[in-house]
């Protein structure tokens, strides 16, 4: 499990607020035609959609989401100072080197977007402190790595700050489902000796606590969803409070049952290099990197609606 974080990751951003699309909540076209969903999408049916999505394919799910959203968008940007920044792919991640110019408000920015030409993924989110200041009004990485997880694509549709909600609900379900699949492929290996041999009853194979586990959460976040407010729904504090709550509690969810169930499969002498089972693991990092910080990286705001 070393491709996942454990604690507060070192090197990724947020930020403040670039200029917001035309239509506050209307359909974004390119994105709807390419994701099938968004943000004016029923919160309850996004849990539904999200969570098959990342049980059918989790580095599928986290892919097309990037594809067709720029989570990143709202974040503060840190151009390219001179040339172009160094970027190799590292197992979990990325390893970034460059120069950046800092806008001003930098400093008061917990993350920041680093953009890049071209590639994909092409921006690479990380916290402000992992920039080391030049002193000439630039700042330097020196191979920081940055997850999986805390990448973008620019050619994605930009999210606005407004679509917070959205984007929990969106990668806490993708990252549910990814868990789902996980305890599966363990459980194909507890049963026949080999992960991917075909349907197995995950909860007649030793994965009934995982499994019931997991189930439970995912109940407890589709009825939250039921409750969320709607994207023409004004929203309340305690409304962003208590979704942020139970964002939280999904991603330790998913943490512990990827886990659990990755290092059941190793104590049997199951899992290394070219098992199906560490293959759905590594291909579920990334949602579950992103779904640890998700309420950080964009954070909800809710301007001009007290608590009532």
């Amino acid at each position: 499990m070393s491709d996942l974080p454990d604690g507060p990751i070192q090197h990724l951003p947020n930020g403040s607020e670039p200029a917001p699309l035309p239509g506050a909540t209307g359909p974004r076209t390119h994105a709807e035609r390419t994701a099938g969903t968004g943000p004016v999408t029923d919160p309850a049916t996004l849990v539904e959609i999200f969570e098959q999505r990342g049980h059918l394919h989790p580095a599928g799910a986290w892919e097309s989401y990037t594809a067709a959203w720029n989570w990143a968008a709202p974040l503060t940007t840190a151009l390219p100072a001179d040339g172009t920044p160094d970027v190799s792919a590292d197992p979990g991640g990325y390893l970034l080197s460059g120069r950046w110019h800092l806008p001003a408000p930098a400093a008061d920015q917990p993350w920041l977007a680093l953009p890049l030409a071209g590639g994909a993924p092409d921006v690479f989110v990380v916290p402000a402190a992992t920039l080391a200041d030049t002193g000439d009004g630039t700042a330097r990485t020196d191979g920081a790595f940055v997850p999986a997880g805390f990448t973008a694509r620019s050619g994605g549709t930009a999210l606005r700050s407004e679509d917070a909600l959205f984007h929990w609900l969106a990668v806490a379900s993708m990252a549910l489902g990814a868990a789902r699949r996980v305890i599966e492929e363990s459980a194909r290996a507890d049963a026949s000796g080999t992960a991917g041999d075909g349907p197995v009853d995950a909860a007649r194979s030793g994965a009934a606590d995982l499994v019931a586990v997991v189930a439970a959460e995912r109940r407890a976040f589709t009825a939250r969803a039921r409750s969320a407010p709607g994207p023409a729904t004004p929203t309340l504090v305690h409304e962003v409070a208590e979704l942020a709550e139970s964002v939280g509690r999904v991603a330790a969810v998913a943490h512990h049952a990827v886990a659990l169930a990755y290092e059941r499969s190793v104590s049997r002498a199951r899992g290394g290099d070219g098992d199906p089972l560490e293959a759905v693991v590594r291909d579920s990092a990334p949602l579950l990197q992103h779904v640890r910080f998700v309420t950080e990286l964009l954070p909800a705001g809710h301007p001009g609606n007290d608590e009532r």
